[in-house]
């Protein structure tokens, strides 16, 4: 969950930041309920932890080991049961856990490989016209031409955002490429089209390539 007050994310865009929690709550809840994300679940679980690695702290997963032990700790109240056999498909291509687990594994890795990602509480929020979109940047601050821009699509349809009101912050002078996906973003008359659901850690691929 977002705290838009921790984050300094402005007033206008609360109701950005409720869809956001909304999300993050309906996957939390079929969590506990002993319900792993389904196939057609999955664009909102990428994005919500595409968001999630781009905030304040350290997310981890708290599984429940069911220990007797801890039977009467409710501080295991909120954790299903670990189904290792369910685990253990991670390793079996065209499984929906073998999807999640390849795909936050690389988020992981390019968070830990990506200067601009150290926390050094250098997140920006850019304002673009479309309300559907949480925008910011996350620059190195020791080289400040290590820069990634967040961009978070929050609606179930392709939203258009205006590029030439991130040229000014540094972005979008040269090709953008999705770190996680390797997708280059189309643009068009300064504009380029977010998928629905989805969450871009976008930075100028000629200039990282040529390092």
């Amino acid at each position: 969950m977002l705290d838009r007050d921790a984050l300094r994310i402005p007033e206008h865009l609360s109701e950005l930041v409720n869809r956001f929690n909304e999300l993050d709550g309906c996957i939390a809840v079929s969590s506990l309920a002993g319900f792993g994300p389904k196939l057609h679940d999955l664009v909102h679980y990428f994005m919500c932890f595409g968001v999630f690695f781009q905030v304040l702290g350290l997310h981890i997963i708290t599984p429940n080991l069911a220990d007797p032990a801890e039977r009467d700790d409710n501080r295991w109240m909120n954790r299903s049961y670990f189904d290792w056999d369910k685990a253990e498909k991670r390793h079996q291509p065209g499984t929906v856990e073998y999807r999640i687990y390849n795909a936050l594994k690389k988020m992981i890795a390019l968070r830990k490989e990506t200067a601009a990602f150290a926390d050094f509480d250098n997140r920006q929020l850019l304002a673009v016209d479309n309300p559907n979109l949480l925008v910011f940047s996350r620059i190195d601050p020791q080289n400040s031409s290590d820069r990634v821009l967040v961009v978070a699509n929050f609606n179930v349809e392709p939203q258009m955002l205006q590029t030439g009101e991130l040229k000014p912050h540094g972005f979008f002078h040269d090709g953008m490429k999705d770190l996680c996906s390797g997708t280059l973003v189309t643009v068009e008359n300064n504009t380029a089209a977010i998928p629905p659901l989805t969450c871009y850690w976008l930075a100028e691929w000629r200039a990282r390539e040529g390092r």
